[in-house]
């Protein structure tokens, strides 16, 4: 029975049409667009991996390897049936880092543009014998419904233009559907065909069993008086290729890139964990179900076509025209999707890494136009070279011979791509060793001999060296075999870079990397558009910019360090969507680079960021540290300090509620910025702590609106357990505003007592004075002379400045305050001693004692002169206290170029060691109660504190029988 042309061209056309109209029906409607996107849409779509040679060939692979013609599905199938560990870590990469295809996921893995350029040249090698497989069952297909057994000259020459305007249909579809529009649509164009499919190659098996069997068991009592058919399933043809044939099959599922796009790149987030496993597996085994009963039927009817096409011969000789068209048309329409898609995501491979690199980015708004070119010259070009390829073998290999070429090329792929997530110590030289070997093995073992009909070759020594598909099993094992032994063992004698190492760690599966903190040598969101602006042009890059913008939630006008290193990534993963990973890493790299330091370090606020966003998808060790994080984090968080990390990079790391309560700066637009952008008031303080080299700050005062702060820092390294190396700095603040008061309001009264203490000192040196003044006024008035009279006033003034000299000193002495930083002078040391002098003189206790003050008259230092006054004081007084009553109080001082060294040393008893440490507490005393309150010393080392300066205390002689104490006040000297 034969067709008429004019109708299996009418039909088939008129199919294709229907597909093409549902792909622009899918962008059209709501209805369209959700389907589109339905996670069992993109399940189906997989069907595009059954491709003609599927239906056709897998008769031709049942009858030569029996039970072993289910290694096609099987071997897949488990691949999938194990998706969730298979496929699932490249998925969340490629979803990641907008991997686009294999070639991409290679370069991002090895770090080399070389990996994808070997990928590319060799995939495309690999895949021309299935391509060209597609037009071969088009066109067998064709002549026998059209022409059955009586070919021509002329069916021969009319077969020719059916091919010819099939692939032109086929090359029209591509161009349009590459379109990333029309691409994205493509899955429910897949997913309807796959259903025609299932549907046309089970119906065909069902009309095997019914139709020419009469049922199931009437298929049971033939099989038993027909031994030999069932002796094939396990005796086949070929009965050493099975396990080989299933290896190869498992190994080189994912190579076709339609298949790898659909199965890792389109498929929804959590598709590959909750449905594929189940789902294509299931849809394998409709597939397969029907491959026996078609083939026994064929053999019992005596289909005269070749086995591979009993699925068309067998309703052909039934006389079922209706069921012969729908299966040829569904063989056509399976051969144009896969035909279609692998075209379209191996141009893109080609595209992105062998033409850009020649052809280099057209800068402007020709950048869109330059890759839709190059994509069409792509495909173009990989059309003509399977037409060609067809036209050189033109039927003399079968379908399952030129698949098996093409599937044992891509099992070479398979050491590489299990080093992606399992062994990170596979790197870039190993790869391209072990790649390039078994490619080399395939390409003189088989390709090649196929190509050109060598059998076998003379090494002149020993047996003829035995080459070609008759011996594809041998040829596939040696490839792998040696595949992976030069990939290993190169991997494990050379030596990685650090990149390599970087995307090992992000690659691998739980992976537990430490991204590496970097800066740039761009401060604003317009600097990086300008920088990416000299490669694409002004239209591009401003729409690469919005999207990122758009992708973060960030705005254009963000400046912090840590948000314009996330724009850098998310602009370079974009750009790989569209140019690949090579070119987008050169462009970015170049225009956009990172600045090396010279002690790096971890970027804890990606790792955070990273952690947050997938701490649901976390398990074994990963989860538990990264509960560890959230415990340690919250207790930081919630803790009633103030506290805040800087890396080595001047970038905040942690900023807790505290500080957002203390500062009134929110943490999530400080964490990630840069020190020297914090604001003031804060800005000065932490950033002058900081670089400073203390430890501790004391009472620093920070102008909060309008009312005055005081806050105490601390802070401390982060060092590293492993290596000990500084990671950041720690900072600790401490408001200590209520504090601060109540130690002024104290330090007031202890000077208010003070001056009580003074008051009958001062009454005698004011009483002596005054009586003087009485005495002179009553001589006054017996005065005659106009001389004497001058003298005796000029007596009384002296007398009166005496007193307003006492009392400007108690004045002075009794006023509270803290020492402002901005209105520091320059004084006196010397006069201040003085002063100090002068008031505990006023004091009529020990009278005797004397105070000699040594220090150089021009000894000068920035500071408040009252409250260092205050400092003499405390220390004079203490020193007459432990003095005898005609002992000495020494008051001496020198200078160097950094500081004035003053000492104040007294001839008392000495300094117990017991109480040494604790002598400069606040409220701490050995005197009798109500003698003292403790705060003279702490007083001493508050104001010292407040003027950069130090106290030490030493005693004299030996430490058994000390013969005095000395106070040393180191005073920092400012140039």
């Amino acid at each position: 029975m034969t067709l008429s042309e004019t109708w299996v061209i009418a039909a088939t056309a008129a199919y294709l049409l229907f597909l093409l109209g549902l792909l622009f029906v899918a962008g059209k409607f709501r209805w369209a667009k959700r389907l589109s996107q339905h996670p069992l849409t993109h399940t189906l779509a997989l069907g595009v991996f059954a491709s003609a040679w599927s239906l056709y060939g897998s008769s031709q692979l049942a009858l030569e390897y029996g039970y072993g013609a289910f290694a096609y599905y099987l071997g897949t199938g488990t691949l999938f049936l194990f998706a969730p560990l298979a496929l699932a870590p490249l998925a969340e990469l490629c979803r990641r880092y907008q991997l686009q295809s294999l070639a991409d996921l290679l370069v991002f893995r090895y770090h080399s543009n070389g990996a994808g350029q070997l990928a590319t040249i060799f995939l495309a090698l690999a895949l021309m014998p299935l391509l060209a497989a597609q037009l071969q069952s088009l066109s067998v297909s064709y002549e026998l419904i059209t022409q059955g057994q009586h070919f021509n000259e002329d069916s021969l020459r009319s077969n020719d233009l059916v091919t010819l305007g099939f692939a032109t249909f086929v090359l029209a579809i591509s161009l349009i559907a590459a379109n990333k529009q029309h691409y994205s649509r493509l899955p429910l164009v897949l997913a309807f065909d796959t259903i025609v499919k299932v549907f046309a190659f089970n119906a065909i098996g069902l009309l095997a069993i019914f139709s020419v069997f009469g049922g199931l068991e009437q298929l049971d009592t033939w099989l038993l008086e027909h031994p030999d058919n069932v002796a094939l399933l396990y005796s086949p043809l070929r009965e050493t290729s099975s396990h080989t044939l299933l290896l190869v099959f498992i190994a080189s599922s994912l190579i076709t890139p339609n298949l790898f796009h659909s199965a890792v790149i389109q498929q929804p987030k959590g598709n590959i964990k909750r449905i594929l496993p189940w789902a294509f597996p299931t849809l394998l085994l409709l597939l397969a179900l029907p491959i026996f009963p078609i083939l026994w039927a064929g053999f019992e009817r005596g289909v005269l076509t070749a086995p591979e096409y009993f699925a068309l011969g067998l309703p052909a000789s039934m006389e079922r025209p209706s069921w012969t068209l729908i299966m040829f048309i569904a063989g056509a329409s399976a051969s144009a999707t896969a035909l279609v898609t692998i075209l379209i995501s191996l141009s893109t491979m080609v595209v992105n890494h062998c033409l850009l690199p020649l052809t280099g980015i057209r800068r402007g708004s020709g950048l869109s136009r330059q890759l839709k070119r190059l994509q069409q010259l792509a495909i173009v070009g990989l059309m003509v070279l399977i037409l060609g390829l067809y036209s050189l073998w033109r039927g003399q290999h079968s379908l399952t011979e030129m698949a098996l070429l093409s599937f044992i090329a891509g099992a070479q792929f398979v050491p590489g791509l299990i080093a992606i997530s399992y062994w990170p110590s596979g790197n870039r030289q190993g790869f391209l060793a072990g790649l390039s070997a078994g490619a080399a093995i395939w390409l003189f073992g088989l390709a090649l001999p196929t190509l050109f009909n060598i059998k076998s070759i003379n090494l002149g020594y020993g047996p003829h060296l035995q080459l070609g598909l008759e011996h594809w099993d041998t040829v596939a094992l040696l490839s792998l075999t040696i595949n992976s032994i030069i990939f290993a063992w190169v991997s494990l004698r050379s030596q990685a870079t650090a990149e390599e190492i970087y995307s090992a760690e992000l690659c691998a599966e739980n992976e537990l990397s430490q991204p590496m903190r970097s800066s740039l040598d761009v401060f604003s969101v317009p600097d990086v558009e300008k920088r990416l602006s000299l490669a694409l042009g002004g239209g591009p890059s401003r729409d690469a910019i919005n999207k990122a913008l758009q992708q973060l939630k960030i705005d254009d006008n963000e400046r912090r360090p840590y948000a314009l290193r996330r724009l850098r990534d998310q602009l370079e993963a974009n750009l790989s969507g569209i140019l690949g990973v090579n070119m987008a890493q050169d462009i970015i790299n170049k225009h956009i680079p990172l600045r090396k330091h010279k002690s790096s370090s971890t970027d804890v606020t990606l790792m955070e960021e990273r952690l947050a966003q997938n701490q649901n998808e976390l398990l074994g060790l990963p989860a538990e540290l990264n509960k560890l994080r959230l415990y340690h984090r919250q207790t930081l968080q919630e803790l009633p300090m103030a506290v805040c990390s800087i890396g080595q990079d001047l970038e905040f790391v942690l900023w807790n509620k505290a500080m957002d309560a203390l500062t009134r700066l929110p943490g999530k637009q400080i964490n990630g910025s840069h020190l020297d952008e914090l604001p003031p008031p804060w800005g000065p303080v932490i950033r002058n702590f900081y670089h400073s080299g203390d430890e501790h700050w004391a009472n620093q005062e920070v102008q909060i609106g309008d009312i005055p702060h005081w806050i105490s820092l601390h802070k401390a390294k982060v060092q590293t357990p492993m290596e000990g190396r500084s990671q950041g700095t720690v900072i600790l603040l401490e408001d200590v505003t209520e504090t601060h008061r109540l130690e002024q309001e104290l330090m007031h009264n202890e000077r208010l007592a003070s001056v009580g203490r003074l008051a009958a000192g001062v009454a005698h040196e004011i009483g002596n004075p005054v009586t003087g003044i009485a005495c002179l006024a009553q001589n006054l008035r017996y005065e005659s002379e106009p001389e004497d009279t001058q003298d005796t006033v000029d007596q009384i003034l002296s007398q009166t400045d005496r007193i307003t000299r006492i009392v400007q000193s108690l004045v002075n002495f009794s006023h509270t305050g803290q020492a402002d930083q901005s209105q520091l002078q320059n004084i006196h040391i010397h006069e201040c001693v003085e002063e100090a002098i002068h008031l505990l003189k006023l004091h009529t206790e020990k009278p005797d004692l004397q105070f000699v003050n040594t220090v150089p008259q021009d000894a000068q230092i920035q500071g408040d002169s009252q409250r260092l006054i205050q400092v003499f004081i405390n220390l004079l007084s203490n020193a007459r206290d432990a003095s005898p009553e005609d002992g000495v109080v020494t008051i001496d001082a020198e200078q160097n170029q950094q500081q004035l060294i003053l000492r104040v040393t007294d001839q008392g008893p000495g300094i117990s060691s017991a109480i040494m440490d604790r002598i400069l507490e606040p409220f701490f005393t050995t005197k009798d109660p109500g003698e003292g309150t403790g705060l003279g010393l702490a007083m001493v080392f508050s104001i010292m504190e407040e003027h950069s300066g130090s106290v030490e205390i030493h005693n004299l002689g030996p430490e058994s029988t000390p013969s005095g104490a000395q106070f040393i006040l180191k005073f920092p000297l400012k140039p």
